[in-house]
């Protein structure tokens, strides 16, 4: 291979991302592409180091950082690490990676059909995923027999040989020196890893390919070409409607398909897979894998396949997701068009509740939630119809001039919040309760104001007499009231008061002053003492909290000697109420400055008694009293008049 050419590195800085973060050298895309003569003197260094074959040191270094592969990441190997490489030695890589392909393109060392995961200028995922879709379809419609394992590959990045990679380029006759800077870039490369503020050591990789290097993505698809070229001699691959035989095994890096129409030529091939994978140091994950069998189109599970003594699940017990498609039972995409409609109806709810601007919301509708449809509307078989629903509530959620439903709740955006919490089986916290009593508020008072309003116009149209005759009469008539008769004064309309007029001070509250009434509300049945700083957070002024009880206390009832009614009949929540009254005080006097929560009052109203009871012991209320009017168990206990110490006097 000759030295690299200017235009070669041009041509990588130029389609490189300039919002790249930058590497250990603190250097990015961005300082390339706008200076040109820095650019020429990279292009002279790396030609360098294009002749010596040799790589820096500096380039041998990388910032890793963990990221999770499933939902819920809590273990190690769930995690994988994505490297911060130097910029310069991307370029490099770059470079020589697009050499590297074309040389392997040229002289048909891959072969396309099967591995079509890491070649520049092939989008395989798509038809990757196509052709495994139009091979079950046409199994299901001919009623033809069809086994399909998808195999998964257990932390691939990270386990493959370095061994493993020099045979592969020397197996495809990849140029010496090609191979040699390869080698060499392995050969020290250290790395360490970050999380939070926590920072591991530097440590030396000797096993696996770096993740974000640019010629690490071509030499992992070399080494698994290799792998499933190798396993094909077992089993022939099925055959189309066309009458075209497919490949038995694709692969797109490292998730693999392997298709037969027999069950023990699928067998073959997964064992020949096995004995490959082991003798590269690799394994097989069953856990993550799946496997169908189709017999006369329709799935069968009496068919197990196993990988080291352990089976793999079928898609009837768990459904798999292979590049971004998923595969289930049923054969049909049904299913999946119905969820990815329920997810793009939650994204565009939460988007329009957001309260963002409404050029904000277009962004995020374009930015995010576009890309996240399309690759479903792309793989599955979605009918046109389902398109133009989409369409529709797209549309009338981005135009603000749609008509919305007349009864519709002004606050039903705080009381859908609370619905999903209450769904969920939460509590509503305080602050969303002193919105949603707020919002109650503004209601009640909206609706006096329009009552107001209302009355107010039918007293005036009420008031004004019947229109006059003539117009004759009503130029006369105005014009005998611009002049008033002699001797009488005019009393002017204002409220200024003139020097020595008395001041008459009404004896009256005006309950519907000008400004509107006054409203005062009573609020029972909160038990969180942290709602009323919450209350006067949102503007709603709390005058007194009332408590109410009963003669010899509300709580403290003593132990009745029917034990079969004490739990039905003890009044529950007596803990919730004893806490609210004993941290009542604490929350008033800890408001922060200019607060009015030291200022609300704290009343007490005690209920008298009016009865006693022999047998309980207790004297009660009227509102007490009911359970022994009512529970057959209670109903034999004595009451007498109420009277003092009770207990004493028995």
């Amino acid at each position: 291979m000759s030295e690299l050419q200017l235009k070669e590195v041009r041509e990588v800085v130029r389609k490189a991302r300039a919002s790249s973060a930058p590497g250990p050298s603190g250097t990015s895309y961005k300082v390339y592409k706008y200076c040109p003569k820095l650019l020429l003197r990279l292009w002279y260094i790396l030609r360098v180091f294009w002749r010596r074959g040799r790589i820096p040191d500096q380039w041998r270094v990388a910032e890793g950082v963990w990221i999770p592969k499933e939902e819920n990441s809590t273990q190690l190997d769930q995690f994988r690490i994505i490297s911060l490489l130097c910029v310069e030695a991307k370029v490099f890589f770059s470079a020589v990676s697009k050499r590297l392909c074309t040389y392997l393109a040229e002289n048909n060392y891959i072969d396309t059909s099967v591995q079509k995961g890491g070649i520049s200028g092939m989008p395989g995922c798509l038809e990757h995923t196509g052709v495994v879709t139009q091979l079950i379809r046409e199994a299901r419609e001919n009623k033809g027999n069809l086994s399909v394992l998808w195999l998964d590959l257990e932390n691939a990045f990270g386990s493959i040989p370095h061994k493993l990679v020099q045979f592969t380029l020397t197996k495809h006759h990849v140029p010496s020196r090609c191979r040699d800077l390869i080698a060499d870039y392995y050969s020290n490369f250290r790395m360490r890893v970050s999380s939070g503020e926590i920072t591991s050591s530097w440590h030396k990789v000797e096993i696996g390919i770096i993740t974000g290097c640019t010629i690490s993505v071509t030499l992992f698809s070399l080494a698994m070409n290799m792998l499933t070229k190798s396993a094909e001699p077992e089993c022939r691959g099925p055959r189309t409607n066309s009458g075209q035989r497919q490949p038995p095994i694709r692969a797109f890096m490292d998730d693999l398909t392997v298709m037969t129409e027999s069950v023990p030529g699928c067998r073959w091939i997964l064992k020949g897979l096995e004995e490959l994978v082991e003798w590269a140091r690799m394994r097989f994950k069953p856990a993550k894998s799946r496997s169908m069998v189709l017999r006369k189109g329709k799935v069968v599970d009496k068919f197990r396949f196993n990988i080291a003594d352990t089976a793999i699940p079928s898609i009837s017990e768990k459904p798999v997701k292979s590049l971004g498609k998923v595969f289930d039972c049923s054969l049909r995409d049904t299913t999946s068009i119905q969820s990815t409609c329920t997810e793009l109806d939650g994204w565009l709810k939460s988007v329009d509740k957001s309260g963002l601007p409404g050029k904000f919301k277009a962004w995020v509708y374009q930015h995010g939630i576009l890309p996240r449809i399309l690759w479903p509307l792309l793989v599955y078989a979605v009918p046109i119809s389902t398109v133009e629903t989409l369409e529709r509530r797209i549309h009338h959620l981005g135009n603000p001039k749609a008509k919305r439903p007349k009864d519709v709740a002004m606050f039903h955006e705080v009381t859908e919040q609370a619905m999903v919490l209450l769904d969920a089986g939460q509590e509503v916290p305080c602050e969303l309760m002193a919105n949603i009593l707020k919002f109650q508020l503004l209601q009640v008072k909206a609706s006096d104001q329009q009552r107001m309003a209302t009355k107010k116009g039918s007293e005036e149209k009420s008031k004004a007499g019947p229109a006059s005759a003539t117009k004759h009469k009503a130029s006369v008539n105005r014009a005998n009231e611009d002049t008033p008769p002699a001797g009488v004064t005019v009393e002017r309309q204002t409220k200024l008061r003139r020097r020595g007029e008395d001041i008459q001070t009404p004896k009256y509250i005006d309950d519907e002053p000008e400004g509107g009434p006054q409203h005062y509300f009573l609020l029972t049945g909160f038990l969180e003492a942290q709602l009323l700083p919450a209350l006067e957070a949102v503007g709603v002024r709390v005058d007194n909290v009332i408590r109410v009880q009963q003669e010899r206390g509300h709580y403290n009832t003593p132990e009745r000697r029917d034990s079969s009614v004490v739990s039905s009949e003890r009044p529950r929540g007596s803990q919730k109420h004893c806490v609210f009254w004993s941290s009542l005080g604490d929350v008033l006097d800890r408001g922060p400055a200019l607060s009015m929560l030291q200022d609300v009052a704290r009343l007490c109203y005690t209920l008298k008694a009016v009865k006693s009871c022999l047998v309980c012991l207790m004297s009660y209320c009227h509102s007490h009293l009911e359970p022994h009017q009512r529970v057959a168990g209670l109903k034999k206990h004595k009451l007498v008049e109420p009277q003092d110490r009770l207990e004493d006097r028995m």
